[in-house]
């Protein structure tokens, strides 16, 4: 959700009571667009940022089950394009596979591991897709830990 331009992540309850609000912005607009949850109580927040001269980033932000904020990572593979972070998963080892797609028509997904660190960036080199209509980015995984986007 988006609050005056800030990715807003709400923890509720069982019954419904709000525990925490965080939130995470730029100076400009920012959108958390997918969430994940491990078995720890970590919370995990994929958001389309705005970065200091490179447009929209992928930003991937790790919250702990008391709302603290463990890291974030921004994630820009294009220099002269936006990447809107769609998708968020976790696999059982809790990494982190984040998908989206670029304002060229790439699809872009990330691994990092539960501390954050890059495992590696996968671009599809297919044939670009048009951006006269809304596209939609979904993502799993399988038990094999394999994305399938």
């Amino acid at each position: 959700n988006t609050l005056n331009g800030d990715c807003v992540t709400i923890k509720y309850n069982s019954n419904g009571d709000s525990v925490w609000v965080k939130r995470y912005g730029s100076d400009a607009f920012d959108a958390g667009n997918s969430i994940a949850a491990d078995n720890l109580g970590n919370v995990y927040v994929a958001a389309t940022s705005v970065g200091s001269g490179t447009g929209q980033d992928y930003a991937t932000i790790k919250y702990n089950s008391i709302g603290d904020t463990l890291w974030v990572r921004r994630c820009n593979p294009f220099t002269n394009s936006d990447e809107f972070a769609t998708s968020i998963h976790l696999d059982d080892s809790n990494n982190v596979y984040v998908t989206g797609i670029s304002w060229g028509g790439k699809f872009v997904t990330v691994k990092y591991d539960s501390e954050g660190v890059l495992k590696w960036t996968s671009v599809y080199n297919g044939p670009e897709f048009s951006q006269n209509g809304e596209i939609t980015v979904m993502s799993d995984i399988d038990q094999y830990h394999n994305i399938y986007i």
